[in-house]
């Protein structure tokens, strides 16, 4: 079993463990952020996503925050079971 298939299983059993995968008020959404959102104005300029395609994006469930870094930002929102059946 690779790293991603056991992440997943584990995943799902936290859904499962609090009941969170029917309950539609779950819902996570994650939207890309600007380099100043994700890191400030530092003062040097030779971090990745300051020159890189890559961004970070930020998921929101329960009140609680997420950050993430990708190359093919997006936004998204659906519930924690639909989230552990993507592909």
């Amino acid at each position: 079993m690779d790293i991603l298939e056991k992440t997943r299983q584990e995943f799902v059993e936290i859904i499962r463990d609090n009941g969170w995968d029917d309950e539609y008020i779950n819902v996570v959404s994650a939207h890309p952020l600007s380099a100043s959102e994700s890191i400030g104005c530092p003062d040097r300029q030779d971090y990745p996503i300051l020159k890189g395609r890559e961004v970070m994006i930020e998921a929101l469930f329960r009140g609680s925050k997420g950050q993430a870094y990708t190359d093919q930002p997006g936004n998204y929102a659906g519930t924690l079971k639909n989230v552990a059946d993507l592909s």
